[in-house]
């Protein structure tokens, strides 16, 4: 696979991963079972869900394109990387969140 190719398969995760983490927070979030920790998103959030969701995946797509633009340069991959294994991390302390709130209804 050329770097090109793997920054693609990337690029293609954090967006998708990103599109999870938002559905999952607004679940978490609307529930009361979380708070957003991210102080201007959490703001969108008092807006409504649309604010919210339009700027998560807004702010996320101008990354990955800014990504992409400088493909040709290795430190790009090294970006979405770090990027892509922050959402890595992100979704699994939702999966802590939700497994918690399950244990809890369980009681």
């Amino acid at each position: 696979m050329t770097r090109t190719s793997l920054l693609r398969v990337i690029l293609l995760a954090i967006l998708l991963l990103n599109g999870a983490d938002a559905l999952m927070t607004l679940a978490v979030v609307r529930r009361g079972h979380a708070v957003e920790a991210n102080p201007i998103m959490a703001a969108l959030l008092d807006h409504g869900d649309v604010p919210f969701l339009l700027a998560k995946a807004g702010l996320v797509t101008v990354g990955v394109a800014v990504l992409w633009a400088f493909r040709q340069r290795p430190l790009s991959l090294v970006g979405a990387g770090v990027a892509c294994g922050t959402y890595v991390l992100v979704l699994v302390q939702h999966l802590r969140v939700a497994h918690a709130v399950s244990e809890q209804l369980v009681r």
